[in-house]
């Protein structure tokens, strides 16, 4: 038995959302000496922009999607591969964070495997022709909570490493059925996406404001750790340091990491 008096240090475990082009991967990627584990691809513009700006960003990556020869890896392997990678970030002492990029498209690997396991059948798209056998076997009930127990343990296995995490995921919009109003949820299926903002100590949401009119008008990049409108609500989200509202994701970043 422990005394949380005698002191209690939480390592950070961050869910960064927004919309595509908020900035979300380019803090990812500013978390120093971090392993991304890269599923989306995408990290070629944020990279471009770190360098043109002198970031000089301190990035190891590998992926469970393609080899090192840009290959495809088959999706009924990427899960393994996923762990693989996983597994070797922990171990390496070299990797301080351990970032996902992104949550989304981690979904859909754990998805497969799933499906997998069950030995049902696993859709293997082409652009040549799309037949039934491009989609996947649809999810049945207790599958469901199949999905929601691998997320946790991913996630749980990942924090009891020891080293801060940091996830990006997407949204998608929705509306509400009783005030009409459009709201923002976590682009995770079922129940999984009202729970999974609790997994994580901190999450943040990425977000352009557009201010002025016509010539005038200028967009800006902002990240807020609290809800700032209805449409907010959904998404959990919350900080250690309070709530904040910033146009610098790093000062957020700096902050949290300062503790760690």
């Amino acid at each position: 038995m422990r005394d949380i008096n005698e002191g209690y240090k939480q390592i950070p475990s961050i869910l960064m959302l927004g919309q595509p082009g908020t900035g979300k991967t380019t803090a990812l990627m500013q978390f120093p000496s971090i392993g991304v584990i890269d599923l989306d691809l995408n990290l070629s513009g944020p990279l471009r922009w770190l360098n043109e700006n002198n970031k000089n960003p301190s990035v190891y990556y590998d992926s469970p999607v393609v080899d090192e020869f840009n290959n495809k890896i088959p999706r009924e392997d990427q899960f393994r591969k996923f762990a693989e990678i996983a597994n070797e970030f922990i171990a390496d002492d070299k990797i301080k964070v351990i970032g996902v990029d992104s949550l989304t498209t981690l979904v859909d690997v754990v998805c497969v495997e799933i499906l997998r396991a069950q030995k049902k059948h696993i859709g293997n798209f082409d652009f040549k022709t799309v037949t039934s056998k491009s989609f996947d076997a649809a999810f049945e009930w207790s599958e469901w909570g199949a999905f929601f127990n691998i997320m946790k343990q991913m996630l749980f296995n990942l924090k009891a490493s020891g080293k801060p995490i940091v996830f990006t995921g997407h949204l998608r919009a929705k509306e509400a059925s009783l005030d009409k109003v459009m709201q923002n949820f976590i682009a995770v299926p079922g129940q999984t996406a009202e729970i999974i903002a609790g997994l994580f100590s901190e999450v943040w949401l990425f977000d352009n404001e557009l201010s002025g009119f016509g010539a005038n008008a200028k967009e800006t990049r902002v990240v807020s750790t609290f809800p700032t409108a209805a449409a907010n609500k959904t998404l959990g989200l919350k900080s250690s340091v309070g709530g904040k509202k910033t146009e610098d994701a790093m000062e957020l970043v700096n902050l949290v990491m300062k503790s760690a």
